[in-house]
């Protein structure tokens, strides 16, 4: 599993996952659930023993359609990974003809897939976060993953305003929630936004933090409107304000 688009220690919970087949492009659509699914919820009582039997109760990952499907070319696989943020990831070759090899394929992919998702989960720094943030943040992923990206900027705005809310206010946990809340968002924007490197600045110890995020996410937009001069002037005061923390 080859992640073409996306960070592999940092998978986004849903992806492209597509194979090469004798120089056609076979693809589905891969979801790892944010929230827990109760399915007793919706079904008829007296098919709830039959659907425990199945194990469809602990679906916590899917593809869809299950099986591969031929799509256009790897280029439309691109630029639909891009419009939605989502992870793009090769599996390899297989045979197009041979279907329950390519469903056993798709099956083992999202278990690998899912996994990788768990393993980000597992690591995070949970213990020091309440059920209900972890629940409000879980929320937040699957708004943000739906989000345009210029509403998305708009979020992130707000974030930082709230992280000045909090670096004048001293107030170290709502300073932590700010970044984790960044840090959410982050997974669902192009890498050439560069918000990696916006965190590193709202982490660091400058007295000028806020003033290089706030370049770093006036960038983003210059970005958005494709005017890359302006993108080219932001980054010639993004490195002067850097040079001036050395």
């Amino acid at each position: 599993m080859i992640f073409e688009k996306g960070d592999v220690t940092s998978p986004r919970g849903h992806a492209i996952l597509y194979y090469r087949s004798s120089g056609v492009c076979l693809a589905t659509y891969i979801m790892v659930l944010p929230l827990k699914l109760d399915l007793e919820k919706f079904i008829p009582p007296v098919m709830i023993s039959q659907v425990k039997a199945s194990g469809i109760d602990e679906l916590t990952a899917f593809a869809i359609p299950p099986a591969l499907e031929e799509v256009p070319s790897y280029e439309f696989l691109l630029k639909l990974a891009e419009q939605r943020f989502d992870d793009l990831v090769f599996g390899g070759e297989v045979s197009g003809n041979d279907f329950l090899d390519s469903a056993q394929r798709v099956s083992d992919a999202v278990k690998e897939y899912a996994d990788l998702c768990q393993k980000l989960f597992n690591t995070s720094n949970t213990e020091e976060i309440s059920p209900s943030e972890i629940s409000d943040l879980s929320v937040n992923e699957v708004l943000f993953s739906m989000m345009p990206e210029r509403e998305a900027l708009g979020e992130l705005s707000k974030m930082i305003g709230k992280m000045q809310f909090a670096l004048e206010g001293h107030d170290d946990r709502l300073a932590q929630e700010s970044v984790s809340e960044i840090t959410a968002l982050s997974r669902h924007l192009p890498e050439s936004y560069q918000l990696t490197d916006l965190i590193k600045a709202l982490e660091g110890s400058s007295s000028n933090r806020l003033e290089l995020a706030r370049l770093y996410l006036e960038r983003c937009y210059k970005l958005l409107e494709e005017d890359y001069a302006a993108v080219s002037e932001k980054d010639d005061a993004i490195r002067q304000m850097q040079g001036t923390f050395d």
